[in-house]
């Protein structure tokens, strides 16, 4: 079952911002262009409704996938009960479209942030994972799927961690 926690946009100001930075002390942020992304909210996603990275949905962020030691990692935490998915940056999904290929396959989220955790839940055969669900916008000129790409390539940058 899916439920969906809270809506909020992207300003720092809206008033539910403060309750959600309580309950979940922090929310996903957007370096390059901050006014092209949107939290449309937190939610718990049953895995099978995300689409997994195939060369159909591939897109050339993560050319090598993800790190089976990483992996790893997340999964010791979480068997650990270390992983606090609201103390940190949450992993991030995009509503698919009706359109797209993998909707019509029953999948209603991509991945856009948390792969790696992603795949530490789906190891561990998790049903469920708590994400932020967000949308990205036309902005400075740029298509919403511009932004999404810089956004991904922008959250799997090692220089930044």
């Amino acid at each position: 079952m899916t439920k969906t926690v809270a809506a909020v946009s992207n300003d720092n100001e809206h008033e539910e911002y403060p309750r959600l930075r309580k309950k979940f002390r922090v929310v996903p942020t957007f370096i390059a262009c901050p006014e092209a992304m949107e939290i449309l909210g937190f939610e718990t996603v049953n895995l099978s409704l995300i689409a997994p990275v195939t060369p159909e949905t591939h897109d050339g962020v993560r050319v090598n996938g993800v790190s089976q030691e990483s992996v790893n990692e997340f999964k010791s935490r979480i068997e650990d009960g270390i992983y606090d998915p609201i103390g940190e940056e949450p992993p991030c999904v995009t509503p698919l479209l009706k359109g797209d290929t993998v909707y019509r396959k029953g999948y209603r989220y991509r991945m856009v942030d948390g792969h790696t955790r992603r795949e530490a839940h789906v190891q561990l055969d998790m049903e469920t994972i708590d994400v932020a669900v967000i949308k990205f916008h036309d902005a400075r000129g740029e298509s919403a799927e511009y932004w999404r790409l810089v956004f991904m390539a922008e959250k799997n940058n090692p220089k930044k961690r």
